[in-house]
């Protein structure tokens, strides 16, 4: 699954909120990730061009990540699950992990799969990239942006408090409105 202009958008304000990592292109990309002995998934490619590693309703693990991730690029966090001995990980990248500290493995132009250590038992989490971003990046046309970010449209006190109720406006968010 592509992205979706409306996955971008949501994406977009992610990154706004909480900070991008450095991009780095898909022939850097390709040529680091090329020892792991796995292919190039297209859309977490076009991701890492855009955002480099950064949160994004999930941690994205690329060569160089926003000052929020942990200081590790995706290959080395693929090498440290793959020393500890995840079952998986050999298939290909960890791009993330859940909260219980799971890897979130990407095939190149397959599943997300994850193994979770407390029930012995791999899953599926999403048919792609695109798609597990999709389930995970937040829905910045409700009132997640931050208070500063959001503009009533009155200008004195009593109607931005009464605006509160209604229609605001965000401004780091393009086309975002709250009801």
């Amino acid at each position: 699954m592509p992205f979706h202009p409306a996955l971008l958008d949501r994406l977009e304000c992610a990154v706004r909120r909480y900070g991008a990592g450095t991009p780095t292109d898909r022939a850097e990309l390709a040529s680091a990730i090329s020892p792991l002995g796995v292919g190039l998934d297209p859309d977490y490619a076009e991701f890492v061009e855009r955002f480099g590693g950064c949160y994004v309703g999930i941690p994205v693990y690329g060569l160089r990540n926003s000052d929020l991730l942990e200081h590790v690029s995706v290959v080395d966090l693929t090498l440290r699950f793959r020393r500890d001995g995840w079952p998986g990980t050999d298939r290909g990248l960890v791009v993330s992990f859940d909260l219980a500290g799971n890897p979130l493995v990407l095939t190149p132009g397959g599943p997300v799969t994850s193994y979770d250590h407390d029930t012995g038992r791999a899953c599926e989490l999403a048919q792609g990239f695109a798609t597990l971003l999709d389930q995970h990046a937040e829905d910045w046309t409700a009132p997640a942006c931050g208070p500063n970010d959001w503009l009533a449209e009155a200008d004195d006190p009593a109607a931005r408090t009464a605006a509160r109720l209604g229609p605001r406006v965000c401004v780091s968010c393009p086309g975002a409105a709250q009801g």
